[in-house]
């Protein structure tokens, strides 16, 4: 219906025969909405209950012609019929002092799909949402036989509601819609050979001015999937020659191509739709199925490759430190296997004495008079004297009567003697005052 931007903005100048203030029927005049190739759309309210509403006034040659006066009246008439939420509803039909027609049809605030695609491609759930609400608009005028044949995204309003953030889907603009069915002619007046539609979204057999029926709106309707998904049109180019081209012998791109993380079912199906043979589109009904479900459960869209890549790489550094973690907790845990705190306080609590030595030995291991430093024998976790560090003595042993024996200093014994007068206890200090565990 060549809606503004915004249904509800008023564009200033109004029509001078429809000056803001004037009356059409029982609605006074506010502003022009908008125009197009039919007539114009002016914002109205009822002066008495302050009903809105917007008035379309056919353009006075085409109410001077019996077929395009047919064609508007057909839109009002075909509305009615339908009769569903999703398309906009017309309630009034009348004719003004100088002859032209006009409709009154409910009053919408919100923007056309056309400009919401300006700002680029659609989330996948809420495309799937706008495309099930067109396609059960759809199933219900095909359901009497009647065909859109000028499906484009400005002839979908997505309407506000009042206090809330959704939306309500609008189709617009029957005025060149077709009766397929019931030999109803009076509604079909292009005849053959005649294109009527919108050249970007025309089927193949429309181009070529063949009758139509309802698989025309599924190859629009394509079009329109297509582009709010991959954000582009499948067929693109500067003139209207190479564009009907495109549409009559081109096979169109896949849509994956353009968005690979679109399920495959729907992909598929949206290259269906776009078949050059009509009878190679799937139906309606298995297309609006398929988007429905995703317009209720919207799969999450793929991220990029790269993303990915680093979110396993960044997984597999936190697993291998995590092992590492248990690892070590594990191993200072397992009974039977002391740690550095524990092993000393094992074996602290009992006194070791030097073995009996032999009474002619050259060279024996020293008693405790020396003062070895301990070590660890980790193999039986008990803590032996070491070697290594024992100063070395002319002769070892107690035996005095052994004569080849030499007499220990007198210092020595006196600590070995006052060492043994002391009581044993547990120190603190892994090692004691002799330098035995």
């Amino acid at each position: 219906m060549g809606h503004s931007n915004d249904y509800t903005r008023l564009r200033g100048a109004a029509d001078p025969e429809l000056s803001p203030g004037s009356l059409v029927g029982e609605f006074q005049i506010e502003g022009l909405l908008g125009e197009g190739g039919m007539g114009h759309v002016y914002a109205a309210i009822h002066p008495l209950i302050a009903k809105r509403a917007a008035i379309k006034v056919l353009r006075p040659e085409l109410s001077r012609d019996p077929q395009m006066l047919e064609r508007f009246v057909l839109e009002a008439r075909a509305v009615n019929e339908i009769q569903h939420p999703n398309i906009v509803d017309i309630f009034a039909f009348g004719t003004l002092d100088d002859g032209r027609h006009y409709f009154v049809m409910e009053w919408l605030r919100g923007t056309s799909l056309g400009d919401r695609l300006q700002e680029g491609r659609l989330e996948l759930g809420k495309a799937c949402e706008i495309l099930t609400a067109i396609m059960n608009a759809l199933a219900a005028s095909h359901a009497i036989g009647i065909v859109h044949r000028d499906l484009k995204p400005d002839n979908v309003f997505l309407a506000e509601i009042k206090d809330s953030p959704s939306h309500i889907v609008k189709l617009l603009d029957f005025g060149i819609a077709k009766l397929v069915q019931g030999g109803d002619d009076r509604i079909d007046q292009t005849g053959t050979g005649v294109f009527i539609g919108t050249l970007m979204y025309a089927s193949p057999e429309q181009l070529r001015g063949e009758r139509v029926d309802h698989r025309t709106d599924l190859y629009a309707l394509g079009v329109m999937a297509f582009e709010m998904l991959a954000g582009r049109m499948p067929f693109e180019g500067t003139t209207g020659p190479e564009i009907i081209a495109k549409h009559l012998l081109e096979p169109a791109p896949s849509v994956a191509q353009f968005l690979p993380s679109l399920p495959r079912k729907l992909a598929v199906l949206v290259d269906g739709m776009l078949a050059k043979d009509p009878a190679q589109r799937p139906s309606l009904d298995e297309v609006r199925d398929a988007f429905r479900d995703v317009a209720v459960s919207p799969r999450i869209e793929a991220p990029p490759r790269r993303h990915v890549r680093l979110v396993l790489t960044t997984a597999l550094a936190a697993s291998v430190v995590m092992v590492g973690i248990g690892t070590f907790i594990a191993t200072r845990s397992t009974p039977g296997i002391p740690t550095s705190q524990d092993a000393p306080s094992s074996a602290t609590s009992e006194k070791i004495e030097p073995a009996p030595q032999p009474a002619n030995a050259s060279a024996q291991p020293p008693d405790a008079s020396t003062e070895p430093s301990a070590g660890l024998d980790s193999s039986v976790g008990v803590v032996t004297p070491s070697v290594a560090d024992t100063k070395p003595v002319a002769a070892a042993g107690d035996v005095g009567s052994d004569k080849t024996a030499t007499k220990r200093p007198a210092a020595t014994k006196q600590r070995a003697r006052k060492r043994d007068k002391q009581p044993k206890k547990q120190t603190k200090d892994p090692v004691d005052q002799d330098g035995l565990l």
